[in-house]
Protein backbone atom coordinates (compact mmCIF):
# COMPACT_ATOMS: atom_id res chain seq x y z
CA UNK A 1 0.00 0.00 0.00
CA UNK A 2 2.96 2.02 -0.08
CA UNK A 3 3.62 1.83 -3.37
CA UNK A 4 0.31 3.19 -4.19
CA UNK A 5 0.32 5.94 -1.74
CA UNK A 6 4.15 7.14 -3.32
CA UNK A 7 1.98 6.67 -6.96
CA UNK A 8 -0.66 9.04 -5.74
CA UNK A 9 1.66 11.25 -3.99
CA UNK A 10 3.78 11.43 -7.19
CA UNK A 11 0.93 12.35 -9.59
CA UNK A 12 0.22 15.48 -7.23
CA UNK A 13 -2.93 14.13 -5.50
CA UNK A 14 -2.63 15.48 -1.59
CA UNK A 15 -4.09 13.70 1.94
CA UNK A 16 -3.31 10.21 0.73
CA UNK A 17 -4.48 7.58 2.69
CA UNK A 18 -4.69 3.60 1.33
CA UNK A 19 -7.43 1.19 3.16
CA UNK A 20 -6.45 -1.59 4.68
CA UNK A 21 -4.76 -3.75 2.09
CA UNK A 22 -7.86 -3.74 -0.16
CA UNK A 23 -6.20 -1.34 -2.31
CA UNK A 24 -8.98 1.48 -2.09
CA UNK A 25 -7.15 4.92 -2.03
CA UNK A 26 -8.87 8.62 -0.73
CA UNK A 27 -7.24 11.47 -1.75
CA UNK A 28 -8.15 15.23 -2.88
CA UNK A 29 -6.99 16.71 -6.18
CA UNK A 30 -8.10 19.23 -8.40
CA UNK A 31 -8.94 17.06 -11.22
CA UNK A 32 -12.78 17.81 -12.42
CA UNK A 33 -11.78 14.95 -15.50
CA UNK A 34 -12.81 11.78 -13.16
CA UNK A 35 -12.22 9.32 -16.59
CA UNK A 36 -8.91 11.49 -17.74
CA UNK A 37 -7.91 10.98 -13.76
CA UNK A 38 -8.50 7.21 -13.58
CA UNK A 39 -6.41 6.79 -17.17
CA UNK A 40 -3.31 8.83 -15.40
CA UNK A 41 -3.32 6.72 -12.79
CA UNK A 42 -3.96 3.34 -14.59
CA UNK A 43 -1.22 4.58 -16.57
CA UNK A 44 0.94 5.40 -14.26
CA UNK A 45 0.90 1.92 -12.22
CA UNK A 46 1.36 0.02 -15.25
CA UNK A 47 4.78 1.85 -15.92
CA UNK A 48 5.42 1.15 -12.54
CA UNK A 49 4.82 -2.11 -12.14
CA UNK A 50 6.24 -2.73 -15.40
CA UNK A 51 9.49 -1.49 -14.85
CA UNK A 52 9.29 -3.10 -11.23
CA UNK A 53 8.81 -6.12 -12.86
CA UNK A 54 11.17 -5.97 -15.23
CA UNK A 55 14.54 -5.26 -12.64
Amino acid sequence: MAELRALLERLGHQDVATYLQSGQAIFTTEEDDEDALAGRIRASAHRTTRTSWRA
